[in-house]
C-alpha cells in the first residue's frame, strides 16, 4: 500500500483550525454493533466547526417519536421531541398536528368530517367530508347549518337579542308596526313619492300582479294583459271584468256590462225602466206598459210602425221592405199550384229502355227498370218562368228500389229541364233541384243548380237515404240564394244548403221528376206522392 501523503489534517494526530492538536480515543465502546460505524465522542466544552454525518446522528436519550432527538444523514429524516424556531419555516408537503400540508392549505379529516384552511376562495370548512356544515369565504360570508348566535353577538351592529325579540320561533316578523304572522299592518305606512308596491309575481301562463304606484294602479292577468288599470293623474279607471255596485254615481258611461241593477229614467208612468222584468215604458209596471220586451224576447207594443228595412222569423220565414212575405208552409198573395199525381194526362212522360212512369191510388213512381240503360222522366208544367217571382217548391218522395248492391243510379227532381239518358244526366242547362245519386252502395241526396252556364253547376251533398225513407224536400228561391231544406221520416226541418251562385232567371216553363240507371241492370225508383209550387 503506498504511503499516503500527510498534511496537518490527516496525520495521526490532526492539527484543528487553531494549529493545536489533541488527544484522539476511539474507545471499543463507541463502536455500534448494529451496523459496524465507530461514534465518536464529544466531550464537554469542546467546539465544532462543521459536521459531516455519513449515517445519523442522535442524542443518547432517543426514543422514536417520544424523546430526545435523531438526524438521518442519508435521507434528511429528523425527530425532536421540542423545537424552538425563531425564524421562518418551509414545509411544501407533510403534516402538522393532524394536519396535512398542502400547497395552499392546511386539512383534517377525522371520523368522515373534514376542517380546511385555505388561502382559495373558501378561506375555512368544516363538517362531513363533501358536504360541509360551516363554510367562511374570502369575502367574509359565513355559511352555517346550525349556528347558534347568542343575545351579546352583533349582527350588522344590532344585537342577536334585538334580533331575536323582532323574530319569533316560527320565522314571523313582529313588533308595533307590524306583524306578519298575523299578516297584520298595525302602524301607519308611507311610501314615498317615487315608491311603488308591488302584489304577486308575474309569470307568464301562470299567475299575474298588481302594481300601486303614484302613476295609479294596474293589475294584469297571467297572460300578461291589463285587466283594470286606475290612472293616478286622470282618475280614469279601466276594467277588462264586470263592474259591480250595489249604489252610486256614474258620469257618462260609454260601455260596459251592469249587473245586477235596476235602471229608471223619468217619473211615475213617464218613465223607461229596464230591470229583471226586461225593459218597459210607459208604465212604471211592467205587466201594464203599453211597450215591453221581456227576458225571454216577447215583445208588447200598442202600436208598430216600420219604416224601412226587413223582418225575418227564424230562418224560414220574411218580410221585405216591399212587403213580399215568404213563410215555408204559409204564404199570401201566391200563385199556388198542387198535385197528387191524379192522373197521367196531366203530365209529360218520357221513358227510354225499361223505364215506366206508373200513376196509382198514392200519386206515382218513376222507374227505369232493371234493364240497362234505361230511364225515365216525368214533366209538370207550371208556368212561363218557374225561377221568377222568388218560387218555393216542396215534393214528399220515397225510395223504393235502391238495391243493395254497388251498382249506381241517379234521379233529379227540381225546377227546369236537365238532360237524362239511359247512362247520365247534362246539367248543362239551367236547373235548380236535388240530385239524389248512388255512389258504392250509398244513396246522398245533394243540391244542384245552374244559370245555363256549361260546366258551372254548383251543389253540395246533404244527407244520405235508405229504402223506404220517407223525404220532404223545399226549395225557396230569391235573386240573392237557393235555399235546399229536407225532413226525414217526420223529423225536423233543416236548412241543408244555401247556393249564392248559378241562380237561373230563364225561360224554363216545367219541374221535372226523372231517374236513369246509368247503364246498370238495376231498377233505381221512387215514389213521389205529391208536390207543391208557389211564387
Amino acid at each position: 500500500m503506498t504511503d499516503e501523503i500527510k498534511n496537518y489534517e490527516n496525520i495521526d494526530i490532526p492539527y484543528n483550525t487553531y494549529l493545536s492538536r489533541g488527544e484522539i480515543t476511539t474507545p471499543e465502546s463507541s463502536l455500534d454493533s448494529s451496523n459496524g460505524t465507530k461514534e465518536e465522542e464529544i466531550k464537554s466544552g469542546d467546539s465544532l466547526n462543521d459536521i459531516w454525518i455519513r449515517n445519523f446522528i442522535r442524542s443518547e436519550n432517543w426514543s422514536p417519536k417520544k424523546k430526545g432527538f435523531y438526524i438521518d444523514g442519508l435521507t434528511g429524516y429528523a425527530e425532536f421531541s421540542n423545537v424552538f424556531i425563531s425564524g421562518n419555516i418551509e414545509a411544501l408537503t407533510g403534516t402538522i398536528g393532524g394536519f396535512t400540508i398542502g400547497a395552499t392549505s392546511l386539512s383534517a379529516v377525522s371520523g368522515g368530517n373534514t376542517t380546511t384552511l385555505s388561502s382559495g376562495a373558501t378561506a375555512f370548512s368544516a363538517g362531513a367530508t363533501g358536504t360541509p356544515t360551516v363554510t367562511i369565504t374570502q369575502a367574509g360570508i359565513i355559511t352555517a347549518t346550525g349556528a347558534i348566535i347568542d343575545g351579546t353577538s352583533t349582527l350588522g351592529g344590532r344585537l342577536a337579542s334585538t334580533i331575536a325579540t323582532a323574530i319569533d320561533s316560527a320565522g314571523a316578523f313582529i313588533n308595533a308596526n307590524l306583524d306578519t304572522s298575523a299578516k297584520t299592518i298595525l302602524g301607519s305606512f308611507t311610501f314615498g313619492v317615487s315608491g311603488a308596491l308591488q302584489i304577486g309575481t308575474y309569470s307568464a301562463g301562470v299567475s299575474g300582479d298588481v302594481k300601486i304606484s303614484p302613476s295609479g294602479i294596474v293589475g294584469r292577468n297571467s297572460a300578461g294583459a291589463n285587466t283594470f288599470t286606475i290612472d293616478g293623474t286622470t282618475g280614469t279607471a279601466t276594467f277588462a271584468g264586470t263592474l259591480s255596485a250595489a249604489a252610486g254615481t256614474l258620469g257618462a258611461v260609454t260601455a260596459g256590462t251592469f249587473t245586477g241593477i235596476t235602471i229608471a229614467i223619468g217619473t211615475a208612468n213617464n218613465i223607461f225602466k229596464a230591470d229583471s222584468n226586461g225593459i218597459y215604458l210607459g208604465n212604471a209596471t211592467f205587466a201594464s206598459a203599453p211597450f215591453s220586451v221581456s227576458m225571454a224576447g216577447a215583445v208588447i207594443a200598442s202600436n208598430l210602425t216600420i219604416t224601412g228595412g226587413s223582418i225575418t222569423i227564424g230562418s224560414n220565414s220574411s218580410i221585405d221592405s216591399s212587403g213580399n212575405a215568404t213563410f215555408i208552409g204559409i204564404s199570401s198573395l201566391n200563385m199556388k199550384a198542387y198535385t197528387s199525381f191524379e192522373t197521367a194526362g196531366r203530365f209529360i212522360s218520357t221513358v227510354g229502355g225499361s223505364g215506366a212512369n206508373s200513376f196509382g191510388n198514392q200519386g206515382v213512381t218513376i222507374s227505369p227498370g232493371a234493364t240497362a240503360t234505361s230511364y225515365s222522366r216525368l214533366l209538370w208544367r207550371i208556368s212561363n218562368n218557374v225561377y221568377g217571382n222568388n218560387p218555393t217548391f216542396v215534393v214528399t218522395i220515397t225510395a223504393l228500389s235502391l238495391n243493395a248492391s254497388s251498382n249506381e243510379g241517379q234521379a233529379f227532381i227540381g225546377l227546369g229541364l236537365p238532360t237524362v239518358s239511359g247512362s247520365a244526366f247534362g246539367f248543362n242547362n239551367s236547373h235548380i233541384g236535388f240530385w239524389i245519386k248512388k255512389v258504392s252502395g250509398v244513396v246522398t241526396v245533394a243540391s244542384e243548380q245552374n244559370d245555363g252556364t256549361v260546366g258551372g253547376n254548383v251543389g253540395a251533398n246533404i244527407f244520405t237515404i235508405v229504402d223506404n225513407d220517407v223525404i220532404e224536400l223545399f226549395i225557396k228561391v230569391t235573386s240573392t240564394s237557393v235555399k235546399y231544406y229536407y225532413r226525414k221520416n217526420s223529423g225536423t226541418l233543416t236548412l241543408g244548403d244555401t247556393q249564392t251562385t248559378r241562380i237561373p232567371t230563364g225561360s224554363d216553363e216545367y219541374i221535372s221528376f226523372s231517374t236513369t240507371n246509368l247503364d246498370n241492370a238495376i231498377n233505381f225508383s221512387f215514389q213521389i206522392f205529391c208536390a207543391a209550387y208557389e211564387h
